[in-house]
């Protein structure tokens, strides 16, 4: 029984995850212990600290996966490659290319026995993107896209047209798209060439395929585009303007266009319509939608640390080759996989807060359900941390989407622009009642609300009348299923606002301490964390 310790994101999004015989025991995200959104592993201190936080028993690694090529021969790397041989220094160490382990993190988690599968984000070991056919345990990788033409860096350079230059960005553009017209699509299309091997050229005019500067530099690509679609480049403290909404919606619908291409081109190449997805653009939930509702696929699933945090499951699992069971035994993918603090944590984290009072609940969905009822914004804090970007129900802010000017509420105690959307967790009943498309456990696809639910559940939806959807059932959390089911009791629908608990530019809390914070700080009517009510004095 060979122990796995997977280690990826030394640039951005940093992650270890541990496999141990045929079980995924955990995975922890670097930018969780050390609060800085989307830090990378860039040196030995750095993983020696992450190593630390997740509590695991590392005296069996025998195996050491290191997420991409590229990176493992950067000069720069010598450090870490010099720490590991020396914490490590019996275990082997295995370099498993960036492509791959995107795949990997898809298809060994789905439970399918096969599938095609792609992996889509912005570069990885000189590619963009790649198609490969998963059987059993082989995943063999078909197709490479050359990283000069990339769907992940066409948004980045967005981004920084819109006025965000950080990494990062492409979910507050996402959302902007919402707002605008794709009036520049066809320019898009113009420039794009989709190829009968299932890969893409972008190309501006006067460039050679794959080879033009400006498309290789996020911020050359973002110029470009304000020049010829005449898009005045945003400053941060400047207003957005239509253009940029229009911008954003036809970077969406060129988006939506290519990723079909690539699906179809993965599917064909399989022979089979299941679809495994990972890589960075595949948290972009209107192109997965598209998938499914457009009949390309029957079934589609999405690995939910889909970005580079992700690279280090995938790495651990394309060594481990099969798929593995969960710590909880649970039969679809479990994204719960980080550090826990039980109640005597939190208790003792609570005797040296000032200003607070606290109660112990046995059952604590009761109180929690009547304050959301109210109209409270609550802080949720149970179990083990959710694995990817996506508040999951572990670390959670929740409040009721049945008040009116809830959405607007919230963007502001968060510090967001107001053209930023939350996201609705709700039951298999109203699912199928008031929504269409299949169930996803992990809000990686849209489903609609029917037309004549969209003025309930209008806190919750996009203003194109979807959102990302949070199914749960009888495989997610006991504690909040049982709080959805409290609420539904009392209010007669079994659904809430779900967004991330972090205060602005901060990643999700993983400790007691985090979650304390932003309630001292006034960003929550009162915090709910392992069995006590927390609220200001």
């Amino acid at each position: 029984m060979s122990t796995i310790l997977g280690i990826g994101g030394f640039d951005h999004d940093g992650a270890v995850t541990l496999v141990r015989g045929d079980t995924l025991v955990g995975h922890l995200e670097w930018e969780r212990v050390s609060r800085r959104r989307f830090a990378g592993l860039r040196s030995p201190e750095e993983l020696a600290l992450l190593l630390a936080a997740t509590g695991w028993d590392l005296s069996d690694v025998d195996v050491i996966a290191w997420a991409d090529q590229e990176r493992y021969e950067d000069p720069a790397a010598a450090g870490l490659r010099a720490f590991l041989k020396r914490r490590f220094w019996g275990a082997h160490l295995e370099v498993v290319e960036h492509h791959r382990c995107h795949l990997a993190s898809a298809y060994f988690a789905s439970g399918f026995e096969h599938a095609a599968v792609l992996s889509i984000d912005g570069k990885g070991d000189a590619a963009s993107a790649a198609l490969a056919r998963g059987a059993g345990a082989e995943l063999r990788m078909s197709t490479r896209q050359p990283s000069a033409s990339s769907i992940g860096r066409t948004w980045h350079a967005l981004s920084i047209a819109c006025g965000y230059p950080h990494f990062g960005a492409a979910g507050k553009v996402m959302a902007l798209a919402a707002y605008g017209r794709p009036r520049f699509l066809d320019a898009l299309l113009g420039w794009t060439a989709l190829c009968d091997d299932g890969t893409f050229t972008f190309t501006a005019p006067g460039e050679r395929p794959n080879e033009g500067p400006s498309f290789r530099r996020a911020d050359r690509k973002a110029a470009f585009f304000c020049s010829a679609f005449d898009v005045p480049p945003r400053q941060a403290s400047e207003p957005m303007r239509d253009a940029h909404a229009d911008l954003a919606a036809s970077v969406q619908a060129w988006t939506e266009i290519v990723v079909e291409h690539l699906a179809r081109a993965a599917v064909r190449e399989a022979g089979s319509r299941r679809l495994c997805l990972a890589g960075g653009v595949a948290l972009n939930v209107l192109s997965n939608s598209r998938l499914l509702d457009a009949g390309i696929v029957d079934e589609l699933f999405v690995q939910p640390a889909a970005g580079d945090d992700g690279l280090s499951l995938g790495a651990a699992l394309a060594l481990a080759g099969r798929p593995l069971s969960m710590p909880t035994g649970i039969g679809r993918f479990d994204p719960y996989l980080g550090r826990t603090f039980g109640p005597e944590a939190v208790e003792r984290v609570l005797w040296s807060s000032n200003g607070l009072t606290s109660v112990r609940h046995d059952d604590v969905a009761r109180p929690a359900a009547e304050a959301l009822a109210r109209g409270e914004i609550l802080g949720w804090v149970s179990g083990r941390e959710e694995t990817g970007p996506r508040a999951l129900g572990a670390r959670s802010l929740l409040a009721s989407p049945f008040v009116a000017g809830m959405r607007d509420r919230i963007n502001r105690i968060k510090g967001r622009e107001p053209f930023r959307p939350v996201a609705l967790l709700v039951d298999e009943c109203v699912r199928r009642e008031a929504f269409t498309g299949p169930v996803c456990p992990y809000m990686l696809r849209s489903a609609k609300a029917h037309s004549d639910h969209q003025a309930r559940f209008n806190e919750g939806l996009h203003r194109d009348g979807t959102s990302r959807l949070q199914i749960v059932d009888a495989e997610s959390p006991p504690e909040l299923a049982r709080l959805l089911e409290t609420f539904g009791a009392i209010t007669g629908t079994a659904a809430l606002v779900n967004t991330s608990l972090n205060g602005p530019g901060e990643p999700l809390v993983g400790r007691p301490e985090e979650a304390i914070a932003l309630l001292s700080a006034g960003r929550l009517d009162a915090l709910f964390i392992e069995g006590f009510e927390v609220r200001r004095a």
